[in-house]
C-alpha cells in the first residue's frame, strides 16, 4: 500500500497535463481487454464507465479492445457511436515480417545474445508452417503465443495440443511469478 501510493503521488504531477490533452483531443486512452474482466456484473461496470469517460472526454481517441466472440454479446457492446473493427489475419509476409521483428526486439534488449535471433527466427518460421501450425499462424494472438513458446522452449511442441499445453503452463508460471513478486 506504501508503495502503491508513492507510485500514484508521483503521477499526481501529470494529472494537469493528462486532463488538458484529453480536454484538447491530443490524448489517446488504450483500453485492452473488455472481455477479460471476470464476471457479468463488473462487466457492466466496465463497459458503462468506458462509455461514461467517452462522453465526459468527447474529444480524447479512445481504443477499447475485445476478442471478436466475446464482443458479439450485446451486453458487452459500447455505445453505437463507438466503431467496431476486426484485426486483419496476417498474410505470409507479415508473419515473416512478425516474427524477425520478435526475435530482432529480444536480441535488442538482450535476451536473445547478439547475432542468434536471425537463426531463432528462421527455425521458428519453419515451424509455424507445419501445417497444424500453418492454420493458426495468421491469428496475431496466437503467433504471439507460437513466439512465446518458442522463445521459451527453443522449439514449438511437436503436437499442436503440446503447444497449448506449454502455453498455459508458461501463463500459469508467469501469474504465479506475479502473484509471488506482488507480496502482502
Amino acid at each position: 500500500p506504501e508503495r502503491q501510493q508513492a507510485k500514484f503521488r508521483f503521477l499526481a504531477e501529470f494529472a494537469p497535463h493528462l486532463k488538458a490533452a484529453l480536454r484538447e483531443g491530443r490524448a489517446l486512452v488504450l483500453l485492452d481487454g473488455l472481455d477479460e474482466v471476470p464476471t457479468a456484473g463488473q462487466r457492466g461496470l466496465v463497459r458503462d464507465a468506458v462509455a461514461d469517460f467517452a462522453q465526459t472526454h468527447g474529444r480524447a481517441r479512445i481504443l477499447v479492445t475485445c476478442r471478436t466472440l466475446s464482443y458479439q454479446d450485446e451486453r458487452w457492446q459500447l455505445p453505437h457511436d463507438f466503431a467496431v473493427f476486426e484485426l486483419a489475419p496476417f498474410d505470409k509476409d507479415k508473419i515473416d515480417r512478425f516474427v524477425g521483428a520478435w526475435y530482432d526486439e529480444l536480441e535488442a534488449v538482450g535476451t536473445v545474445p547478439r547475432g542468434e535471433g536471425r537463426a531463432l527466427a528462421d527455425r521458428l518460421r519453419e515451424a509455424v508452417r507445419r501445417p497444424d501450425l500453418w492454420r493458426l499462424a495468421p491469428n496475431p494472438l496466437l503467433l504471439t503465443v507460437m513466439a512465446l513458446v518458442h522463445t521459451h522452449q527453443g522449439q514449438l511442441p511437436e503436437a499442436r495440443a503440446l503447444l497449448y499445453e506449454e502455453c498455459v503452463e508458461m501463463l500459469l508460471w508467469r501469474w504465479e511469478q506475479l502473484k509471488v513478486g506482488a507480496g502482502p
